[in-house]
């Protein structure tokens, strides 16, 4: 009879969706039992499960990169799993494609070499955006610290490793390297290329006789030990415990840690990396062992003090050493570098053809395991205990595909038991409607960018830019999931989904309850429509969704993000500079508009001159405003001046007038300023600058620039003299990835840009630029090989290579010397012979005319003033550059520094008085105290004009210039003050960048590739007390990882190394390198 859902027993009438039990009743989310049975896991069960028109409806399997060598086998698969492909892209398009939806339905996820490079690592946060259909991650490599095992584990998610694969591989490779090391067989190689019979000859040993010891006897540890013994080696070993007899057929003899450091004539590392394992070789170790030993390593370099290694080998203390890692990959010791007693290879120990395939193979397996019987064959250690797989194989270290996990390890399972195990428990998935297929969307008919009006902006926001935080429990909304080039699988709605059968476990059922109650599109309907596969990244201006035809709950009342957000800048001339950029993006007008990134400063660089770039830029009024700022400096010296005593004859008394051409020429000047600033806020107000708030500091240009489509523009500008590159047509505004996509967000991004740039590599389509080395072992992208770009990085000469010209040694000690020397010069004219008391002959006519002028008095206030204004222009460049590096400076600091004491300083936001205040709470006392000299130093100008009049002395009965004392006296101070406050501005090494960082592609260049941008700290925003609060309370990332960020060498969200800004510390990669 028929069966409720469309499930339908033999003999039974054909139900609804095709799906048919066999001799009883069909199983939950179209799995088909066997005589009532329950099928296995939530894929296929037996004899299938038939879909529309009687395809067969298979399994989604997500493929991260590309498969090399492989393809036979990868293509069987295919035949019954649908494979998914990501070729390209970021982590941080993959997180939001994760949370869109994009990936529901997938079951596996199988992860090559190219994984990390596209996504990152697999840590908490990309696990937690991981579809709740997933099952499976197969990682491709041996160590598998890119994945978090363990909060996969919390998930429900087994994860499955290579071991076993790379064994061979790497146990030939260390028997290379002892053997080299034994026989220093480089040194004539070496010499024999240089053209050198026998040069550099030496004796040295046999490996006959000499007894081996292996530290860590797992899997690779028992393949070198099988390789040794035909060279006549005797094997012992140190391991927390004695292995088995199958992992020990060579007779090797189980010793303690000591013991084995003492008697081993060779000693090769084998050992995981962890807390307990990292430095476990340092300089006690290599006391403890024999005099001419040999040392070999190829699990990983931390494990090694490699200073103690140097010391180790200079002393003859060892005689050889192979290495094929390092402790601070990329870089190796100077010491081994120059030591010719070193075998030095750069970690290649599994690059080989016949191991990547090995490997690949064996991810394939545990793939068709787990969509198939709901096992995997090489589960992780974190899997196993948590019961989300058989204990089948041995499985090898968690931090190297060169150690054993039998090191420091619970479990001491058998590598050969391939029995099936039953999971703990399984999780009923759910129902999935037929397969409905579109026309893929190729390249060709991706739209660009478009700009959005602003008339449409308004809708956009309502329904697309409500905060996420509303709800205090964070739901995965239900999402189409597209497939890759067949077509889309549309999911069923959950309103449709059937309870499970009822079973023996209740597991199952209260799962599915929590699946029920936590769905909000239960209520408010199916937000997502089908659509095609979209590529990874093409973005577009946000128009309103017209397309839908399916019903919307309300949204909630959201914010309504600010077209100019009111506030009152205490230094109208800086915010000028610091928002002129963003206007020009804002306004769309002219095309290659790229230029103000690289050519607008984002802050005064000199007063000295006046800023007339804006005219290059067709800024005709701000370059009116900047005429009119450095004309009114000079009223300071003018109105020393505008007040001459003059003589009445009428009255017989003297009285204080103004010079009549001085006040008419200050009355045009200040005329002139209001003018101008009427006419800026006049501008202002009709225009709309494209903020959402004041961008004052690093961390609000990282908001800007966080999903930007022109940062692989920016590749090895961090390391650039000078940052420029070719003009596009950019804007700043919201915009969109799709036609009919939902992720609207608000960025910097390039209207035109294409969509992707593809070249024919061997065959295949790989993205320009794209470079594929790879570190097989470590599973991240390989930082060695003849790249210049991993050289400069490292180099010094480049990463300390700019400060201004005005702060380098040099000139600072040019300044020091030129102020001291003035300075003493000053003091003698004015107190030798009394000068200042008796004053001097003016030498010029010092009585008052009709109009108040009187050229001795205009003179000796005028050009007094005029020099103390200019000693005050001279510091306010030094004051300036000093506040923008401090955040660097903070960061280049070897423990990093706090958000509030570098990603959000705003010193040049703010007054010089509250910049010393904040810079003293800071810890910041240099930037304190040069931004108080920027301060007291307008002191010179006005007592310099004030100090010196014309008077007749009735003793001399003649006229002579004299000073007030008192204000003599002030003057003097402060002058002695300004003069040695040079001595503070000597820019120490953190204060040394390698390029200006003055304008917005400068800063940009420090962070393109950096995996903050990435992070929700930083993504959307709403106002800025929203990312200040982010980046002070912290978040996932924060309470996680290292709350300290640091400038320095970190890993890119490209896998590759960056010079730049990052956290000081992330999972999986240790500490940036920050001094070197």
């Amino acid at each position: 009879m028929s069966l409720s859902n469309g499930v339908n027993g033999v003999n039974g009438v054909s139900g609804a969706n095709g799906v048919n039990g066999v001799d009883g009743e069909n199983a939950v989310n179209g799995m088909c039992g066997v005589n009532g049975m329950k099928g296995v896991v939530s894929m296929n069960g037996v004899n299938g499960v038939n879909g529309v028109n009687g395809k067969h409806a298979r399994p989604q399997v997500l493929l991260i990169g590309d498969i090399q060598l492989a393809h036979e086998e990868w293509r069987a698969f295919g035949e019954i799993a649908e494979l998914r492909q990501i070729r390209d892209g970021s982590r941080c398009q993959f997180l939001n494609d994760c949370r869109d939806g994009k990936f529901d339905g997938v079951v596996a996820i199988s992860r090559t070499y190219d994984s990390t490079e596209i996504t990152g690592r697999f840590d908490q946060e990309v696990i937690d955006s991981l579809p709740a259909s997933l099952r499976y991650v197969c990682h491709c490599g041996a160590g598998y610290d890119s994945v978090d095992a363990e909060a996969c584990a919390k998930r429900g998610i087994a994860v499955s490793n290579t071991s076993g694969a790379v064994d061979a591989s790497t146990a030939s490779t260390t028997m290379f390297l002892l053997l080299g090391a034994l026989r220093r067989s480089h040194i004539p190689y070496i010499a024999l290329r240089a053209g050198q019979w026998r040069g550099g000859m030496q004796l040295t040993h046999d490996p006959d006789g000499k007894m081996l010891g292996i530290l860590g006897m797992g899997g690779i540890g028992s393949a070198v030990a099988k390789r040794a013994v035909p060279f006549g080696m005797q094997i012992q070993y140190h391991n927390r415990k004695p292995v088995t007899k199958d992992k020990n057929n060579v007779g090797a003899q189980y010793v303690g840690f000591e013991a084995l450091l003492r008697t081993s004539d060779v000693i090769s590392i084998h050992l995981p990396l962890n807390r307990s394992t990292r430095g476990i070789i340092g300089a006690r170790e290599f006391e403890m062992m024999k005099p001419g030993v040999v040392i070999v390593n190829t699990a990983r370099g931390p494990l090694m003090d490699e200073s103690a290694l140097v010391n180790a080998l200079e002393s003859g203390k060892v005689w050889g050493a192979g290495l094929d890692v390092y402790e601070k990959e990329p870089i190796v010791h100077e010491g081994l570098m120059k030591n010719e007693n070193c075998v030095l290879m750069p970690h290649v120990g599994t690059a080989s053809l016949e191991t990547q395939k090995k490997m690949e193979v064996l991810v394939i397996e545990n793939l068709k395991l787990g969509v198939q019987e709901g096992r995997l064959k090489t589960p992780v250690a974190e899997s196993r205990d948590a019961g989300l797989g058989p204990q089948l194989v041995h499985s090898d270290s968690k931090l190297s595909v060169t150690a054993s996990d039998d090191y420091y390890s619970l479990t001491d399972s058998s590598s050969n038991d391939e029995r099936t195990i039953a999971p703990r428990y399984e999780t009923p998935p759910m129902h999935m409607q037929p397969t409905i297929q579109e026309a893929p969307q190729s390249e060709a008919t991706i739209p660009p960018i478009r700009p959005l009006k602003d008339k449409e902006i308004g809708e956009a926001e309502k329904q697309e830019l409500s905060p996420p935080e509303v709800h205090k429990i964070k739901r995965k909304p239900v999402s189409s999931s597209s497939s890759s080039s067949e077509g889309t699988i549309i999911r069923r709605p959950m309103s449709v989904v059937s309870p499970p059968t009822p079973g023996v476990d209740d597991t199952p059922y209260i799962q599915f309850a929590i699946d029920q109650l936590t769905r909000d599109e239960e209520v408010a309907g199916s937000r997502h429509h089908s659509r095609r596969e979209e590529p990874y990244y093409t973005p577009e201006r946000r128009r309103p969704d017209q397309s839908r035809g399916v019903t919307k709950a309300p949204p909630p009342p959201p914010p309504i993000p600010p077209k100019n957000e009111t506030r009152q800048s205490p230094t109208d001339n800086a915010a000028l500079h610091r928002i002129y950029p963003f206007l020009a993006l804002a306004s769309g007008h002219g095309s290659g508009n790229s230029g103000v990134l690289f050519d607008t400063k984002l802050f005064a660089t000199t007063y000295l001159i006046p800023q007339i770039s804006y005219l290059r830029k067709g800024g005709l009024w701000l370059a009116g405003w900047a005429i009119a700022f450095w004309l009114a400096l000079f009223t300071v010296p003018l109105q020393s001046c505008l007040f001459q005593t003059r003589y009445f004859a009428q009255d017989g008394m003297w009285r204080w007038t103004s010079v009549q051409a001085i006040a008419w020429v200050l009355f045009v000047l200040y005329l002139i300023l209001t003018i101008s600033l009427s006419t800026l806020i006049c501008r202002f107000a009709l225009v709309e600058t494209g903020l959402k708030w004041d961008p004052t500091s690093l961390a609000d240009i990282i908001a800007i620039f966080h999903r930007s489509n022109i940062l692989n523009d920016f590749q090895r500008s961090e390391i650039e003299e000078t940052v420029r590159r070719p003009a596009k047509d950019l804007r700043l505004g919201y915009w969109r990835r799709s036609q009919h996509g939902e992720d609207t967000f608000y960025c910097v991004a390039d209207e035109n840009l294409p969509v992707s740039r593809y070249s024919l590599e061997r065959g295949k389509m790989r993205p320009v630029n794209s470079q594929r080395q790879l570190d097989l072992e470590a599973q991240h992208p390989s930082t060695s090989g003849p790249d210049s770009f991993k050289v400069d990085i490292h180099n010094p000469s480049l990463r300390y290579r700019w400060v201004p010209w005005f702060l380098k040694d040099t000139f600072v000690v040019a300044w020091i010397v030129i102020a001291v020397v003035l300075l003493v010069a000053f003091l003698v004219l004015s107190f030798v012979n009394n000068a200042v008391e008796i004053g001097f002959v003016p030498k010029l006519p010092s009585p008052t005319s009709d109009g108040g002028f009187s050229p001795a008095d205009f003179l000796y206030s005028f050009i007094p003033s005029l020099l103390g204004m200019i000693l005050f222009l001279v510091w306010q460049p030094i004051d300036h550059y000093f506040r923008a590096m401090q955040p660097f400076a903070s960061m280049a600091d070897r423990d990093g520094s706090t958000a509030e004491k570098s990603l959000l300083l705003d010193y040049n936001a703010r007054l010089p008085i509250q910049v010393s205040i904040y810079a003293l709470l800071n810890g910041h006392f240099k930037v304190a105290w040069i931004s108080f000299i920027g301060l007291m130093s307008i002191t010179l100008p006005i007592l310099a004009g004030g100090i010196f009049t014309a008077q007749f002395v009735r003793s001399l009965q003649d006229v002579r210039t004299e000073a007030s004392l008192p204000g003599f006296e002030a003057l003097v101070v402060f002058l002695i003050i300004y003069a040695f406050s040079f001595l503070a501005i000597f820019p120490t090494r953190k204060r040394y960048l390698p390029h200006d960082i003055s304008t917005l592609g400068d800063l940009v260049s420090f962070f393109y590739k950096s995996p903050l941008l990435a992070e929700g700290t930083f993504r959307e925003p709403k106002s800025k007390i929203a990312l200040v609060t982010k980046l002070m309370s912290g978040g996932k990332a924060e309470e996680k990882y290292n709350s300290h960020y640091a400038f320095g060498i970190y890993m890119g969200l490209d896998g590759r190394e960056h010079l730049g800004i990052d956290r000081l510390e992330r999972p999986g990669y240790g500490e940036m390198l920050v001094e070197f």
